[in-house]
Parts: C-alpha cells; sequence; structure tokens
C-alpha cells in the first residue's frame, strides 16, 4: 500500500509540473495572440461594416427612386381626373399620363428591383458574420431582420400594377376599350398606396441598417479594452491554476519525505515545529 502511495504521489508531482508548464504556455500565449486576435475582430467589423454600408446605398438609392415614383403617380393622378367622357378628345392628356408612366415611374421601379437585387446576399452575409462575433465574449450585435423578402414581393406588386396601368392607358389612346376610366383611376390609388407603403417599410429598414451601423462603431471601440481584460481574466485563472498546482507538488513532496500526508501532522508535530524542537549537537 505505502508502494502505491509514493506511485499516486510521484504521479501527482508529474502532472503538477506538467500542468505548471501548459499554464505557463497558456499564460504567455494570450497574451502573444492579444494583438493578432483584436486586429482579426476589428478587420472583421470593418468588413462587415463596408457590406452594411452597401446596403445602406442600395436603400437610400431605392429611397430616392421611390420619391421619383410618388412624383410620377402623383402627377399621373392629377392628369387622369382631368380626363373627361370622350378620352379621345385628350390625346394631351393621354399624352402626359404616357410619359409619366414610361419615363418617371416605370424607369423608378425598375431601378429599384436592380437596388436590391444583391441587397438579400449582403444582408446574409453580414447576419452570419454577426452571429460569429456574437460567439465571442463581450460582442453581442443585433441582426438585421428578414424584412427584405416582403420588400421585394411589394416591388413586385408594383411592378406589375405598373405594367397594368401601361397596358390601360394604350387602351384609352388607341380606343380599344370604352369607360373604364373609374377602374383607371381606381388602379392609380392602388399603385400610390403600394408606393406609400414601399417607401415606409424601406425608410424602416434603412433606420434599422444605421442603427446596427452605430451598433459596430461602439463595438469596435470597445473590442481592444475587452481583448485585453478577457486575456487578463485568463491569466488570473492560470497563475491560479499554477499556485494551486504547486501546493499539490508541495503536498505530494511532504508524503515522499515523511511517508505522511499534511494532514496527518497535529499542530504541534509539523515537521518544521519538530525540526524545531530537535537538540543541537
Amino acid at each position: 500500500m505505502h508502494t502505491i502511495k509514493r506511485f499516486l504521489a510521484w504521479t501527482l508531482v508529474v502532472i503538477s509540473i506538467l500542468g505548471i508548464l501548459a499554464c505557463t504556455i497558456g499564460v504567455v500565449g494570450s497574451w502573444l495572440i492579444n494583438d493578432d486576435l483584436t486586429n482579426r475582430i476589428l478587420r472583421i467589423l470593418s468588413g462587415a461594416q463596408g457590406t452594411l454600408s452597401s446596403v445602406e446605398d442600395s436603400l437610400t438609392l431605392a429611397s430616392t427612386q421611390l420619391n421619383t415614383a410618388n412624383t410620377a403617380i402623383n402627377t399621373i393622378r392629377e392628369t387622369a381626373s382631368q380626363l373627361g367622357t370622350k378620352i379621345e378628345e385628350n390625346t394631351p392628356l393621354l399624352d402626359k399620363i404616357t410619359s409619366a408612366l414610361t419615363g418617371g415611374l416605370s424607369p423608378s421601379i425598375d431601378k429599384i428591383r436592380a437596388a436590391f437585387l444583391p441587397i438579400w446576399e449582403r444582408v446574409l452575409a453580414i447576419n452570419n458574420t454577426i452571429e460569429a462575433l456574437n460567439a465571442l465574449p463581450g460582442i453581442e450585435l443585433p441582426t438585421l431582420t428578414p424584412q427584405l423578402e416582403a420588400l421585394n414581393d411589394q416591388i413586385q406588386q408594383v411592378s406589375d400594377a405598373v405594367e397594368q396601368l401601361q397596358a390601360d392607358i394604350s387602351d384609352l389612346k388607341t380606343g380599344v376599350v370604352e369607360n373604364v376610366l373609374v377602374p383607371f383611376l381606381a388602379k392609380i390609388d392602388t399603385v400610390a398606396t403600394f408606393l406609400t407603403t414601399l417607401e415606409k417599410d424601406v425608410n424602416t429598414y434603412l433606420v434599422q441598417v444605421k442603427s446596427i451601423q452605430a451598433a459596430m462603431k461602439e463595438t469596435q471601440a470597445r473590442v481592444p479594452s475587452t481583448i485585453d481584460s478577457l486575456t487578463v481574466l485568463l491569466s488570473i485563472l492560470l497563475v491560479w491554476a499554477i499556485l494551486a498546482q504547486i501546493g499539490l507538488i508541495l503536498v505530494a513532496s511532504l508524503y515522499l519525505r515523511t511517508g505522511k500526508m499534511v494532514w496527518e501532522f497535529t499542530a504541534s508535530k509539523r515537521p518544521a515545529d519538530e525540526a524545531l524542537l530537535e537538540p543541537g549537537p
């Protein structure tokens, strides 16, 4: 039994020494990678901010084109309201409506659709980056909502409605149909409603993007101090582990020298006390 205990004591010494080496490497290594880790996170944040800026630019472009589209639809509505029952006698007004449709409303919708084409992939990339960053201690960034899918559906609705308006105005000009003024005005109101809703949603999403941009800038400013704090905390834990393992080595060494565990000594018969009580030469 005594041999087994000595073997266990030596094993504890060896394991503790290895543990001390590992903890020491951990302390040194944590400070060596501190700057590199900080720079990597800052680069990731900078890349996400660049992608987010592209999303903001696209949304801003869409918002600008929506203003143009709203101006065009208002012109169409005002002009259409001046049409009389004899539409064939109001060709200049129909030409003005056609011009507003083909020269203002329709191109604006096409530009809005083009602006939205690359946004969805960028939003997915941003959300993936944010989720990866949020896995790190001290970082908590909000992600973008999947609202863009709904916006794409709204753009398609507007586009379809505008195409229908163009077909209707063509029929009015050629006299293919009659008495369609009321339905035509109703369709104009529908397009105007679509545009108003789309503009509101785009501006709401734009506010969300700007909010995340502000959060990223704040996080970027805090990253160096956060990484330093985590490194200090890790170093303290590793130093504590080193001290604990030194204590284990001392306990094992005491057993190897005396054959007793530290708690087997009474307060009055510690090895040091016994050495003091031994008579001198």
